[in-house]
């Protein structure tokens, strides 16, 4: 499955630069001097051979072969890189890609259906899960009190989420 690892922003400059948000600025698969795949989803996706990226204070800049000039990079703004899930790094045992929890089931400690985890928003303190209950998107904040339980194996997430913070759950 490809992933996407980070967003591009505006060209920088005139020689063909453009600014790259990745989602994971320590990843070792921002790496130069390699094709990726460039798209708005992961079904419409042109390869590109990436020439140089570069890291100062706001993110990254990228450089792609054969583009040196700003008006033609500027057609990737807001177009996403993919990488293949595969290719990701090994994680320790007591990490996880956020990417490897969307999909997840949520549900109570008494079996009570909750959602999907649809996303998962880097906050700062604690990362928050936007759980999709049925179209309505409710989030919940990664923290020990409310999740009991992450089952990749089994495709499940066992919550206590406050009472009120889920309508009809916990009420």
């Amino acid at each position: 499955m490809k992933v996407a690892i980070g967003r591009f922003g505006r060209p920088h400059g005139v020689r063909g630069e453009i600014r790259f948000w990745p989602f994971n600025r320590t990843s070792r698969l921002l790496e130069a001097k390699k094709i990726i795949e460039v798209g708005s989803n992961r079904e419409h996706l042109e390869k590109l051979q990436l020439d140089t990226i570069r890291f100062d204070s706001k993110g990254a800049l990228c450089r792609f072969k054969g583009i040196a000039d700003r008006d033609i990079v500027s057609r990737l703004t807001n177009l996403l890189w993919f990488e293949e899930r595969d290719a990701f790094p090994p994680l320790a045992d007591d990490e996880v890609y956020f990417t490897d929890l969307i999909g997840l089931v949520v549900k109570t400690l008494d079996g009570e259906h909750v959602g999907c985890v649809k996303d998962v928003l880097d906050s700062g303190p604690a990362e928050l899960f936007v759980i999709d209950r049925n179209g309505r998107e409710v989030m919940l904040p990664n923290v020990a009190e409310f999740i009991v339980k992450m089952d990749l194996e089994g495709g499940e997430m066992i919550v206590t989420p406050p009472t009120g913070l889920i309508d009809g759950i916990g009420d």
